[in-house]
């Protein structure tokens, strides 16, 4: 393999790199290592890696920076790499951050219930100008757990406006807030939030943005590694994973704030989000801490048949996907490289969620498909799944701390969480559940492994379990029958000061509950099962 200093090609640390080293690596070829010395590489644009065999790029004490604003147009914001038809792909050694801070935070210093507003003291080290973006709100305990006191994704409205300079500025305006003082906010809330809750003291944190930018952004790329990763701040994901994607390893993968730096999110939204994987995914070694979304969301896109022509031997259909949020329903383009020619589809009855047949993709374009091998019944309205990414998924000795979110939301089959520590979740540890009512994500989990993991203080903000397994991502998905999941075995885990319960299963046959430690003795607080077939269970307790 031929090995590349940066500085012998041009590329010197503390300065900018994007176009030199897009372009380096689109030169240099297959079977190649990059070596980056230590020091800053600023990178204001995405860097391009496409078409590329066997490349590794290796950190020596090497920080990648990427450029994130806090006042200025989310435009600016960019992603680190953008990765393409990649194989034997590895970024190893690096330290990743950003040029300016990814939100603000501070404490409550006065609340009027009766005006809607409250006001906070933003800590030092945080510019205030009246011009930040706060594109969301969340409220943090002591010990840094986001505990939806107060929670918001805010409707952004885009104005220009004179800037300080005299000159048109655009503004952006999520949760509306003013300056009153030096370091000091006023923030206006809707009516509809009650603040009786809001103390002062309170800890609460602005997000400057929440969907948008992404670290490390991977297509149609296969055989890839992240070794030894150290994010310390990420606009939006740290990883994003796209069709047609295949085999993917996770090794001391570290998505959390800098030691010290107080900073109460490393990344505003999901840390690894996996939109349809084939082959493999692990993960092991891996700490996340401080994330506004997800440690992991591992899903493939799910499809909905919108209408069909039957042949004698073929038949016709039009795909498409929805997002219902709310209230409203949108249907929305399905992700590239959906389908292909020869992949497997399940296909399942929508409101039972329960599989009802299959086919075999002949051909497709932009949502529609010719198909072929026809199983069981196919009908409007039916959910499909591509078999291919149902990648399986072993995660070990991998902790989740402090997340707004869930820990690991595991949407796959064939799957083992080892040996892993989950603490301060507001919402489950891990949840093993599609779902077609809200966000259009597949599928029905089989074969799962849960053992020797550790649960403390997980779905603090909700009435869930820190394990929960059910048929939709929020409450509403209790109801659907035994089936939906398959073969689940939950042994040899402890809980600690957990939400409504320890344990809580539902729509799952053949289920295996034994071993496990709780602190509470009541058994029926513990472990709670729905519309289950099939159940082995014993349980132990402790005091």
């Amino acid at each position: 393999m031929k090995r590349i200093n940066m500085i012998d090609a041009g590329i010197k640390p503390d300065g900018c790199v994007s176009e030199r080293l897009t372009q380096l690596i689109s030169d240099a070829g297959d079977d190649v290592e990059l070596y980056f010395p230590s020091g800053s590489y600023y990178i204001s644009k995405p860097v391009a890696i496409e078409h590329r065999r066997g490349l590794t790029l290796v950190g020596d004490n090497a920080t990648i920076v990427t450029h994130f604003t806090p006042d200025g147009d989310p435009k600016e914001n960019n992603n680190g790499f953008n990765c393409r038809d990649c194989r034997g792909l590895t970024f190893t050694g690096f330290t990743c951050t950003t040029d300016n801070p990814l939100g603000a935070e501070g404490r409550v210093v006065a609340v009027d219930n009766s005006a809607h507003t409250y006001d906070v003291k933003i800590d030092d080290k945080y510019q205030v100008t009246g011009w930040e973006h706060f594109w969301g709100t969340d409220t943090f305990d002591e010990d840094g757990t986001p505990d939806y006191v107060i929670e918001t994704y805010d409707k952004i409205v885009t104005e220009t406006l004179t800037g300080d300079d005299g000159k048109p500025r655009k503004k952006f305006t999520g949760t509306r807030y003013e300056v009153i003082g030096d370091h000091m906010i006023r923030v206006h809330m809707p009516e509809r939030f009650d603040l009786s809750r809001l103390n002062i003291g309170h800890r609460v944190h602005y997000r400057y943005l929440i969907y948008g930018n992404t670290l490390f952004s991977f297509a149609d790329c296969h055989d890839v590694t992240l070794r030894d990763i150290e994010i310390e701040r990420c606009a939006s994901m740290g990883a994003v994973i796209s069709p047609r994607s295949s085999n993917f390893v996770f090794d001391n993968f570290n998505i959390r704030p800098r030691e010290g730096s107080g900073e109460l999110y490393a990344a505003n939204a999901d840390g690894i989000h996996i939109v349809g994987l084939a082959g493999s995914l692990i993960m092991k070694n891996c700490k996340f801490a401080q994330l506004g979304d997800d440690a992991l969301n591992i899903h493939n896109q799910a499809g909905e048949i919108s209408a069909l022509v039957s042949g004698e031997k073929t038949a016709q259909i039009d795909i498409i996907s929805r997002l219902n949020l709310g209230g409203e329903s949108k249907v929305r383009e399905l992700v590239y490289g959906f389908a292909a020619a020869g992949d497997r589809f399940r296909v399942y009855e929508k409101d039972s969620f329960i599989k009802k047949g299959g086919f075999e993709v002949v051909s497709y374009e932009s949502g529609h498909a010719v198909i072929e091998n026809i199983e069981g019944s196919v009908e409007v309205g039916d959910i499909i799944a591509n078999e291919t990414f149902f990648a399986s998924v072993q995660i070990e000795n991998c902790e989740v701390r402090n997340t707004r979110a869930r820990g690991f939301l595991l949407q796959s089959e064939n799957m083992t969480v080892k040996d892993c520590r989950f603490y301060g979740m507001s919402l489950p540890g891990l949840l093993v559940a599609p779902d077609v009512i809200v966000w259009y994500e597949v599928g029905p989990s089989a074969n799962t492994l849960i053992t020797g993991c550790e649960f403390e203080k997980c779905a603090i903000v909700s009435n869930d379990a820190a394990i929960m397994v059910r048929a939709a991502h929020d409450g509403r998905g209790e109801g659907y029958p035994a089936g939906v999941h398959r073969n689940l075995t939950i042994s040899g885990n402890s809980f600690r000061a957990c939400g409504g319960s320890a344990i809580c299963v539902s729509s799952t046959d053949n289920v295996v509950i034994t071993g496990n430690r709780f602190d509470s003795r009541d058994t029926d607080s513990n472990v709670r099962l729905v519309n289950c077939s099939n159940i082995v269970r014993s349980d132990a307790c402790t005091d």
